[in-house]
């Protein structure tokens, strides 16, 4: 009379039949194993995390005050590859003030000299503008009197910013405000987050102003 086999599992997986002592493999069950990812499918291409960023970035519009006449092209490079990187269009706004040295002035000369002032700064705002749009078009400048922060504020507001970069050398153009009286201003008054960015050999010290707090770094 034959003799049934005795069926059993070695430790990987195959069926073993044994007949009269002696064993021998009759079936491999295939055991799943998940391949490898490819590397390429495992993490997204940077172009498009890029893409996206720049579409669903908050921040298009950056409103960046400053002196044109201590501001360079080369020192506006930071702002303008964060601006570029969101698709974001920058207006460089000058706000001008009569210098001291005016205030003592009488007649139609002096009138005269803060007029040609005046203009000679304006000329400088264009130029750095138009240096500006050589490797950056969505670039706009605004030249504007009054008080610093006030006329900050007032242009934040009609261009509807999303962002204010405010060079802290800021105060090297104006006898009336400091940097820190600047900041404060528009931390606690503005719609939109503020920024504050060393230029050329400032300390580094940045101010940031969320919707929902505040943040000073030193």
């Amino acid at each position: 009379m034959n003799q049934l086999p005795r069926l059993g599992s070695d430790r990987y997986g195959h069926l073993i039949s044994a007949r009269s002592g002696v064993s021998s493999k009759t079936i491999s069950f295939g055991t799943s194993h998940s391949r490898e990812p490819d590397e390429s499918e495992a993490r997204p291409a940077d172009d498009l995390i890029f893409q996206n960023a720049a579409a669903k970035s908050p921040i298009r519009r950056i409103l960046i005050p400053i002196d044109a006449t201590q501001v360079k092209a080369a020192d506006l490079k930071p702002v303008l590859k964060v601006a570029q990187r969101f698709d974001a269009e920058v207006m460089l706004l000058h706000c001008y003030e009569i210098p001291l040295s005016f205030h003592y002035a009488v007649g139609r000369s002096a009138i005269m000299d803060v007029i040609r002032h005046r203009d000679l700064v304006s000329t400088q705002l264009l130029q750095l503008y138009a240096e500006v749009r050589k490797s950056f078009p969505s670039c706009r400048s605004e030249f504007t009197f009054g008080s610093l922060p006030v006329e900050i504020l007032r242009a934040s507001k009609r261009l509807q910013s999303d962002l204010i970069v405010v060079p802290l050398a800021l105060d090297l153009g104006s006898h009336s405000w400091t940097t820190k009286e600047i900041m404060d201003e528009l931390v606690r008054k503005a719609d939109c987050p503020v920024v504050g960015i060393p230029f050329q050999s400032e300390e580094s010290v940045v101010s940031i102003r969320h919707p929902e707090d505040s943040i000073h770094l030193r």
